[in-house]
Order: structure tokens, then C-alpha cells, then sequence
């Protein structure tokens, strides 16, 4: 039988399936719980790296911002508004950071940008064996090269809209589906430590992207309910379901990690079976 990606797509529901079992391995919930820790210690050290650090143009700022409440409104259903408020605060004040602080903050998402690189060695393993000093600067590139590239982008897009006189149109609502897209497909392409055929990619991508939004509107109904949760933590309910919801997140992210790596699999398989 000639191996196209029609193969693929025909053993993808298999592929998924096996996906989720192994998400609810214990080793796999492990990472996911190790990940969601991590990444809630290192949300304001991202953003304080991210968005607070960039040029001071009014309108580059004003860029920033948007974008900042755009991507917590897609990827942190119900309690993002609360998380982009908090944030505002700590950015304003990035101004009076001593400089002793700034190293901190780095050391902070190096730790996070590690466990996930950690990981993703876990789920494709490979002989490839990187340097720490190489992994550190390329970390310092991603944190410090990635946001300016998307501010820009977000700016040059905008600028666009505007002098076609598409401004005022309801941009989240239309996009919403390509952005959460973008970014699963930016995380599988950036932390993946083996080369990917883009097939592979764009399909473990929309399966995630699939899968989140599915998620997060049972995420959303759940926490419009008068919840217990709520009823024991008040207003301090956003701190568990953020960590619920970046425990979800995580699990998310390796479930289409897995289907990728099946699918490479598959697929080197059938290159090795025709050599």
C-alpha cells in the first residue's frame, strides 16, 4: 500500500485516541501538573520580560496591551480579565524594577522554558544533546525576540486594517480559531527537538486548536455555575481555577504533541518499509 497523507489522516481518529489514553497516564499528568506550577510562577515574569520591556512608543505600547489582552481572553477562559488587570499593575510599575531584578525574572522563565524543552525531549526522543549555554541563549532569544515579533506583526497588521478602512471589524470573533491555531503550531515547531514534516505539524496543530476550543467553552460553562469552589474561595477563586485551567492547557498541548508524534512515526516507519 503506497504511504500518502491520506494514510494519515485515515489512522488520525486511532492516533487521537491512543493520544488521550496516554494523557491520562500517570506520568503524563505528572508533567502536565510539574508544567501548570511552572507556568503559573512565570506568568508575570513573562509579561514583565515580554511586554513590559519594549519600546516606549505610545503606540507600540498601546499594541502591546491589546495583544496581551487578546491572547489571555483566547487562552485563559473566564479569569483572564482579572489576570490582565493584576498584570497592569505589575507592568506600570516595571519602570522602578532594580536592575538585580531583571536577571531574576530571566532565571524565572529559563526554569519554565526548560521543563517544557524537557518534556518535549520526553515525547520525542532523540540522540541530540544541547549545550546549556546554547539552550540558555536560545532561550534569551525566545524571550526577548519573540514578543517584539509579534507586537510588530500585530502592529504592521492593524496599520493595514486601518488604511483599508477594515478597522472596526470584530477581529477576535473572526480570527479567534486562527490564533489559538498559530500558536499551538508556533509551540510544536519551536520546542519539538526533531525535524517535522509540515503536514505532520498542521494536523497535530488543528487537533489541538479542536480540542481547545471545545474545552474552553466546557470550562466556561462550568465556571458560570455557583460552583463549591467559589463558595469556599470567594474572591480568591481565580488562584485554583487558573491552575485548573493551565493544568488543562498543558494537557492540551501534549495531547496534539503525541498525534505529532505519532504521525512522524508513521511516517518514517513507511520510509524505512519502501528503503
Amino acid at each position: 500500500m503506497k504511504f500518502t497523507n491520506l494514510t494519515l489522516l485515515l489512522h488520525l481518529p486511532k492516533i487521537g485516541w491512543r493520544a488521550l489514553r496516554m494523557l491520562f497516564s500517570e506520568q503524563w499528568l505528572t508533567s502536565c501538573s510539574s508544567l501548570a506550577f511552572s507556568t503559573m510562577l512565570s506568568i508575570i515574569p513573562c509579561a514583565l520580560i515580554g511586554l513590559g520591556l519594549l519600546p516606549a512608543s505610545a503606540s507600540y505600547q498601546s499594541v502591546a496591551n491589546d495583544l496581551r489582552h487578546t491572547l489571555l481572553t483566547l487562552f485563559v477562559p473566564g479569569v483572564g480579565m482579572m489576570v490582565d488587570k493584576h498584570l497592569d499593575t505589575f507592568i506600570s510599575n516595571t519602570s522602578s524594577l532594580p536592575a538585580i531584578g531583571i536577571p531574576a525574572l530571566f532565571i524565572s522563565i529559563s526554569f519554565l522554558l526548560m521543563e517544557i524543552h524537557g518534556t518535549f525531549h520526553k515525547v520525542f526522543p532523540n540522540d541530540i544533546i544541547v549545550p546549556l549555554k546554547n539552550r540558555l541563549l536560545e532561550f534569551w532569544a525566545l524571550m526577548t525576540g519573540a514578543p517584539i515579533l509579534a507586537v510588530s506583526t500585530s502592529w504592521l497588521f492593524l496599520m493595514t486594517l486601518e488604511t483599508v478602512g477594515l478597522h472596526e471589524i470584530p477581529l477576535l470573533e473572526l480570527f479567534s480559531p486562527l490564533i489559538i491555531f498559530i500558536v499551538f503550531y508556533s509551540i510544536y515547531y519551536i520546542f519539538t527537538p526533531v525535524s517535522l514534516h509540515i503536514f505532520s505539524l498542521v494536523i497535530a496543530s488543528l487537533s489541538a486548536t479542536g480540542l481547545f476550543i471545545a474545552v474552553k467553552e466546557i470550562f466556561l460553562l462550568y465556571i458560570t455555575m455557583p460552583t463549591l469552589q467559589n463558595l469556599i474561595y470567594g474572591a480568591l477563586a481565580v488562584i485554583p481555577l487558573l491552575q485548573i485551567w493551565l493544568l488543562i492547557f498543558w494537557m492540551i498541548i501534549l495531547f496534539g504533541a503525541f498525534i505529532l508524534s505519532d504521525l512522524e512515526g508513521m511516517r518514517e516507519n513507511a520510509m524505512g518499509e519502501k528503503g
